[in-house]
């Protein structure tokens, strides 16, 4: 070993590790044998090459999992059956970011809320806000990019009154209720969001 920590090789061991390489080029089953073994050459001719240690689990790299004597063997996905690559994990990628797993998921709300805002009721609510507040921003006074703000959350309305489809939020009376309704721009719009209201 040199003074600085790298191994210098002499004249004989280059000629032993090159006899060693023709030998392994000339027998492929044996090289894939052990490659699949994990074996390194340090490992299979222990006497020409000297360990290699360059940090405590240098052994596992290249290694199939199976052969690793850490390994307690592979974990399934609960909901689709796929392999999960960390044994930490209970669900695949795929399965853990869709629907109720993804933690931003409020009941699929946003399916029920693009059907309110399609139907004929929605639009009659919203014209008759903008009518009542003579198409007015009731903030800035802009008459440009209005849209109709429910005074009380749209969201709050359809988790209070339990509304499970457009039958049940046709029915809700507090949802249709103009002096719910404010016309503001969109600017307005954004900042009421941001306050909370």
């Amino acid at each position: 070993m040199g003074s600085s920590g790298v191994y210098i090789r002499s004249i004989e061991h280059r000629r032993a590790m090159s006899e060693i390489q023709k030998t392994i080029a000339s027998q492929p089953e044996k090289l894939e044998k052990n490659r699949l073994a994990g074996l390194r050459m340090h490992e299979l001719y222990p006497d020409i090459f000297p360990p290699v240690i360059s940090g405590d689990n240098h052994w596992t790299r290249n290694r199939p999992r199976e052969l690793l004597p850490m390994f307690k063997g592979y974990k399934y996905c609960i909901d689709c059956g796929k392999q999960l690559a960390r044994r930490a994990a209970t669900r695949c990628v795929s399965c853990s970011k869709s629907k109720e797993h993804h933690p931003r998921w409020k009941g699929g709300t946003s399916k029920l809320r693009n059907k309110i805002c399609n139907s004929f009721e929605y639009r009659q609510w919203r014209s008759d806000v903008f009518t009542r507040d003579n198409f007015t921003c009731q903030e800035c006074g802009n008459t440009k990019s209005l849209e109709a703000h429910h005074i009380k959350r749209f969201s709050l309305i359809i988790k209070q009154y339990q509304i499970k489809n457009l039958n049940d939020a046709l029915n809700c009376s507090e949802l249709w209720n103009i002096n719910n309704g404010k016309t503001l721009c969109k600017v307005c719009h954004k900042k009421t969001y941001r306050a909370g209201s």
